[in-house]
């Protein structure tokens, strides 16, 4: 808009040397109109090419300094004419484009004001008299600021409707993205987040030759809990535990839920007693005095993601067997 002003600023002083080359009435006071055309190519100057730097309000004091100007140019003119007087619309329209309505009716108020001075000032002409072309103007200038206006309105009511409804899809777009990769209960990565994860971090893993190490879990006796407590007391012990387990990895650690209560613990750049100590601070982490088995697996270089999740469930099986064992004896 800065740049617009300016613009209209720069066409308004060459419809100002345009007129007084062309044939006008020899009551026109050229020298100070010629000023006015040159004030008006400055400041239309100075908005275009500062129009990074401008601010509203700075536009706004533009809009009331082109309706000073066209008015001195009737003023000048002498004779009570309408040639200038079109310029105001000018006004109107880029006020109707930045500024609300109330704002609106100050500019379009502020130019009929400074355009009734002109018009006494000249006093009456032949044609028409001054108070029927302040009518009319006045008019003119409201009923284009107030239709400029409502195409505004309605275009920006319109962008902020697809600003919401973008949002809105955006929004759902990612709801449905987490669904698909996590687990709808605990809010962790479910299997098919698990295995595009386990890939990547394998691939890492065989670029940069560091270590990388599961951990399975499960919950001890999570169903005879269920049986006991009911099933949203079920629910709410695994969504505990998840957080719970969640603080104690390390960033970039993932936990991804395999079914039921059990889950599985992806430490990349991990080394075997890292594990071991964060498996550790899992078992302790479970809420409610519950108590959980963990299986460990490291890669060895050349496993598969399947087969690397294959020896953390045989390692969480055999911690199971020997705590089984270990009770029945």
């Amino acid at each position: 808009m800065a740049r617009v002003s300016g613009v209209l600023y720069a066409c308004g002083a060459f419809l100002v040397v345009l007129s007084l080359a062309l044939p006008h009435p020899v009551s026109a006071d050229q020298p100070p109109m010629y000023g006015v055309a040159f004030v008006a190519l400055v400041a239309g100057g100075l908005m275009y090419f500062n129009a990074n730097r401008v601010q509203a309000w700075m536009i706004h004091m533009n809009l009331a300094g082109s309706g000073a100007l066209v008015s001195l140019c009737v003023y000048f003119s002498g004779v009570a004419a309408g040639v200038y007087s079109v310029m105001f619309v000018w006004v109107a329209i880029v006020a109707a484009c930045i500024a609300s309505r109330r704002i609106l009716a100050l500019h379009v108020s502020w130019v009929l004001v400074t355009y009734a001075v002109a018009l006494a000032a000249v006093g009456e002409s032949v044609g028409f008299s001054s108070v029927t072309r302040f009518i009319l103007t006045g008019v003119a200038l409201s009923a284009s600021g107030a239709a400029v206006s409502w195409l505004v309105e309605g275009r920006r009511d319109a962008e902020a409707g697809l600003h919401r409804e973008i949002e809105t899809r955006e929004a759902l777009q990612r709801e449905l993205e987490h669904l698909a990769y996590h687990d709808p209960l605990t809010g962790v990565a479910n299997r098919r987040r698990l295995a595009e994860h386990l890939e990547e971090v394998l691939a890492e893993a065989r670029t940069s030759r560091r270590p990388l190490c599961l951990i399975a879990l499960d919950l001890d006796g999570f169903k005879e809990f269920n049986d006991l407590h009911g099933h949203a007391a079920g629910d709410r012990l695994l969504k505990a535990a998840t957080s719970a387990w969640d603080a104690t990895l390390r960033d970039g650690d993932l936990t991804a839920r395999l079914g039921g209560d059990e889950f599985l613990m992806v430490l990349p750049n991990c080394q075997l007693d890292v594990s071991m100590r964060i498996a550790a601070r899992l078992r302790v982490a479970v809420p409610d005095g519950q108590t959980c088995s963990t299986g460990i697996s490291c890669w060895n270089g050349i496993d598969t993601a399947d087969e690397l999740l294959a020896a953390a469930d045989e390692a969480l099986y055999e911690t199971k067997n020997a705590r089984t064992g270990t009770l029945a004896g």
